[in-house]
């Protein structure tokens, strides 16, 4: 189902196939929502139970979640990567709303932008990735510039990373406002 088809070709192919889950940006996914309405489909009666969602911020913005989730019927899961990197972190149905990194594919870092000093769970700090399985391309504590806080280990339900809210910002969009971290783009 490569490129070049309908928004209303991949919902008839949606349907056809019976997909259970979608990837796609958040963007798309209510764009075939919109398609979908205006053709007289129902998607939330269909057989789609998630949506992967990944490439832009909104997964995890809860009016963007709830707009999808009701259009589809469905859950939505946010996906993060890079290009340079790959998959880094997924949301899992027991954490609604926070990204687990996965460590099989990385060592993750939270550092002060200023600084480059570890911050302690709970404060936000830049991502910096050491990749473990991109084969003649390896980055060694890549400053990702993205903005996270890590779950205290109170808060987490497992032993690997997570990040509390996904991406916060960028360290190129915050802006300090009488002392308060603002990131416009969130």
């Amino acid at each position: 189902a490569g490129g070049g088809m309908t928004s209303t070709a991949r919902l008839q192919m949606i349907e056809e196939n019976e997909a259970t889950f979608v990837c796609c940006t958040p963007t798309y996914a209510l764009r075939l929502a919109e398609v979908a309405e205006a053709d007289g489909r129902d998607l939330a009666g269909g057989s789609v139970r998630g949506l992967v969602v990944a490439g832009e911020p909104g997964g995890l913005v809860p009016a963007v979640r709830e707009r999808i989730e009701t259009a589809w019927g469905a859950r939505v899961f946010d996906h993060w990567g890079m290009t340079e990197i790959g998959s880094l972190a997924v949301e899992r149905e027991a954490d609604r709303g926070c990204l687990t990194v996965l460590e099989n594919e990385c060592i993750a870092e939270i550092v002060d932008p200023e600084t480059g000093e570890p911050v302690p769970a709970g404060e936000v700090g830049e991502l910096l990735i050491t990749n473990l399985g991109r084969l003649g391309s390896p980055l060694i504590r890549y400053r990702t510039g993205d903005l996270v806080q890590a779950r205290t280990t109170e808060e987490a339900t497992c032993s690997l990373l997570q990040l509390e809210g996904g991406i916060l910002g960028r360290r190129d969009d915050m802006v300090t406002i009488r002392g308060n971290n603002v990131f416009p783009s969130t």
